[in-house]
């Protein structure tokens, strides 16, 4: 017999924990192993970030990886840097662990633009 019930990710019954936790692995699983798109750094016209973005190859957005507050009111520029420069720096981040911002990628894709300048 099935006990299970329905609730929500609150549920402390160990079957729903079980359940969930296999929910979340198999949506972890569905997801693509490789990003799609160019990472683009977006600038206003000071030159500080706004963005950081995954584009198609016609400048389309396809995901926001993390975006400066407050949002700019005008269109800003864009600085490329090459995939592997804007993958290494993203890896990095994330690999700080879960004591790190969106602010901290900003502050070390700023960092990058302006060494490499």
């Amino acid at each position: 017999m099935n006990d299970m019930h329905s609730c929500s990710y609150f549920c402390d019954r160990p079957a729903c924990i079980k359940a969930q936790r296999d929910e979340l692995r198999a949506a972890l699983a569905a997801q693509p192993a490789e990003p799609v798109g160019d990472v683009v750094v977006s600038c206003n016209e000071d030159g500080q970030i706004v963005a950081v973005t995954r584009q198609d190859d016609e400048g389309r957005i396809l995901s926001v990886i993390a975006e400066a507050q407050p949002a700019p009111s005008h269109r800003a520029p864009s600085h490329r840097l090459s995939d592997a420069r804007m993958d290494g720096i993203y890896n990095a981040w994330r690999d700080m662990g879960d004591d790190v911002s969106y602010g901290d990628l900003m502050r070390m894709v700023e960092a990058e633009i302006q060494g490499g300048k």
